[in-house]
């Protein structure tokens, strides 16, 4: 699980009573609120495994959808969320709700009796027109699902406290300052001398040797028209014939409407061209390191060979030549010199449109640029940002700055000043997310897991035998 990318992330279980099942399979169900961190956990979306419709989540489910759910659910024990930063009090309300429609004999305990583990940092991005787990019941909670989001949130009483960082290892000077920074950033804490350190790595700042091997980087923009102007102008400027790569699609008319996000992270329609660079959007093989945000430049697009109209019908491959992946390993072959990996179309299911679909498509997409949110649970070596506005949500910076392994890993494109980063006053009114933030962390801080104790009734061990 993408737990450690910076120190103080939490885990936080809710453990309570648990219905004894008769086992059948595995009982471990892992998921997370947007497709890129799904398969970043090989998990599901939310919206895919709860059968939540992302137009109208509190509508109630069909008949069909809850057999199917309950028949999915059977041998669940634990659910594992990750990113918790971005699942909202509506959401984790709809997730007990149907929890209680899966399991409807114990639907009188949390989450139908089944444990839960929420996992992330809330330093991280907040959810989208949502609010925040830590937000009290005084903060404008009008919704049902809300108030019974406050509700569940209060009853996770075992938090887990995890400070190795994983992404931004190494020990020498410059590696613990980075370090440094990203806690900074996180916080809103950000001296002076530390962002010092950051304008170093401003374009201008960099010699012309420096710039130039940052020419392939993916860059991160707070924006979706950013990223598509970018993408549209990077594939252009390779002046070779890009093709359009359509979706399959299944299970209802609107499937091929449905966003990558919902669609299990693929593309209703992917543009692709020789030479352009691509991003994997799924886990295909991590122990060579081809997973999700691995990236790579395409060499080589095939299509079966009874294929007459290639502009209209699905590659059966594309191989892919990856910035990370080690030359003579099993599964790749050689093209003009190069060693290239064939990425196939796969098929994932999602809830959409009130119905199951399914959608086919190359796991890929353009990696020229991606957006902030998108963003969040990657890692990649290189990143070329502009944080020179100030940013529209919290965390905007601190997870793009975070996005890359090492400090020489970033340029940014403008100059930035220092008092973007001071902390900004609540407004009249609203509340103050960090205040919240900080007394969610010291509540959490008094009910470590070491306090666990399996032979208190209803506090289970967090790997019970099953009867």
């Amino acid at each position: 699980m993408s737990f450690a990318t910076v120190p103080l992330h939490y885990a936080e279980v809710q453990v309570d009573d648990i219905p004894t099942f008769q086992h059948r399979g595995d009982p471990v169900v892992r998921c997370a609120p947007t497709g890129v961190a799904a398969h970043n956990i090989s998990g599901y979306t939310l919206h895919r495994l709860f059968h939540i419709s992302p137009q109208k989540p509190e509508d109630a489910i069909s008949d069909n959808q809850r057999s199917r759910m309950q028949a999915e659910f059977r041998d669940i024990r634990y659910i594992i969320i990750d990113e918790k930063s971005m699942v909202s009090l509506q959401m984790l309300g709809v997730l007990h709700s149907r929890c209680c429609e899966a399991f409807p004999e114990y639907n009188h305990l949390p989450f139908g009796g089944v444990n839960v583990i929420i996992c992330g940092d809330f330093a991280q991005l907040p959810p989208v027109m949502g609010k925040a787990l830590y937000m009290p019941m005084s903060s404008n909670i009008t919704k049902q699902s809300e108030m019974l989001g406050v509700e569940m949130y209060s009853r996770f009483n075992r938090t887990v406290v995890l400070t190795h960082i994983v992404r931004q290892a190494g020990e020498d000077e410059e590696s613990r300052g980075f370090r440094e920074v990203l806690n900074s950033l996180r916080d809103a804490t950000l001296t002076e001398q530390q962002w010092s350190m950051l304008t170093r790595r401003i374009q201008s700042n960099l010699t012309l040797a420096e710039v130039e091997e940052f020419v392939d980087a993916l860059r991160i923009f707070p924006v979706k028209t950013s990223v598509s102007s970018y993408n549209v102008q990077k594939l252009r400027a390779l002046q070779s014939p890009v093709i359009i790569v359509k979706a399959t699609n299944t299970g209802s008319d609107k499937a091929k409407d449905a966003p990558v996000d919902i669609a299990s992270n693929l593309h209703a329609a992917l543009p692709l061209s020789i030479n352009c660079r691509v991003m994997l959007s799924s886990n295909i093989w991590v122990q060579c390191g081809l997973v999700n945000g691995a990236v790579g430049t395409v060499r080589r697009i095939l299509w079966n060979p009874d294929t007459t109209r290639p502009q209209d019908t699905q590659p059966a491959a594309v191989f892919v030549e990856f910035d990370e992946y080690t030359p003579g390993l099993p599964g790749s072959i050689s093209i003009d010199g190069r060693c290239c990996v064939p990425v196939f179309p796969v098929t994932n299911e999602f809830h959409y449109d009130g119905q199951e679909c399914s959608r086919t498509q190359l796991p890929l997409a353009l990696a020229y640029a991606i957006t902030v949110h998108k963003s969040q649970g990657i890692s990649v070596l290189k990143a070329v940002l502009d944080i020179s506005l100030k940013e529209f949500s919290p965390g905007l910076s601190y997870v793009a700055i975070s996005r890359v392994r090492t400090f020489k890993g970033l340029m940014f494109t403008k100059s930035f000043d220092y008092e973007r980063f001071k902390r900004s006053p609540p407004r009249p009114g609203r509340p103050d997310v960090m205040t919240l933030r900080i007394n969610d962390t010291a509540r959490r801080a008094l009910q470590p897991l070491e306090q666990f104790d399996p032979t208190v009734p209803g506090h289970l061990p967090l790997s019970p035998q099953r009867n």
